[in-house]
């Protein structure tokens, strides 16, 4: 009598580890699924604060003569530190990537990002860069892929601070 109880108990045993194994996999993935949400909210409340934010500018870029057509904008706010950069332009040449500057009134331009648009699709990212800077001009370049730790390629886009 005893034996067959046994084998019952370790039967239910070895069911209730499986499902509790699989009750901590479920648990792990809505955990990060959870994570991810919560950065999408706190992404979502940057841009609403800072496209509702009194002192954010916004900066139309434009096309310069001789580079690849495209048009942007970005809107800035010094003091949250954020920017948001919105456009199309043709998709960079082989080996080499797109990078928005923000140049500021004094001192050397500061990278905001590096973009390689796949297509002529609309571009949108939001970028954190130091706050407090005050910028007299935006400009996208093109430099060798991955970027470059100060501008050496043309300006394909510029939009000064006005």
């Amino acid at each position: 009598m005893l034996a067959p109880a046994g084998v019952v108990l370790a039967v239910a045993t070895i069911v209730l580890w499986n499902e509790n194994r699989r009750l901590d996999q479920q648990l792990a993935a809505l955990r990060a699924s959870a994570k991810q949400q919560q950065q999408q909210l706190r992404d979502a409340r940057d841009v609403a604060d800072l496209m509702t934010a009194n002192d954010t500018i916004t900066v139309a870029l434009a096309a310069q003569p001789g580079q690849p057509k495209g048009t942007a904008h970005v809107m800035y706010n010094a003091k949250m530190g954020m920017l948001i950069y919105e456009g199309e332009i043709a998709p960079a040449p082989a080996a080499k990537s797109y990078q928005l500057w923000l140049v500021p009134a004094a001192g050397k331009p500061i990278s905001a990002g590096v973009f390689n648009p796949a297509s002529e699709q609309p571009d949108r990212w939001m970028m954190k860069v130091p706050q407090g800077i005050a910028p007299k001009a935006f400009a996208v370049t093109l430099e060798p892929a991955g970027g470059m730790p100060q501008p050496t390629g043309p300006m394909v886009l510029v939009g000064p601070v006005s």
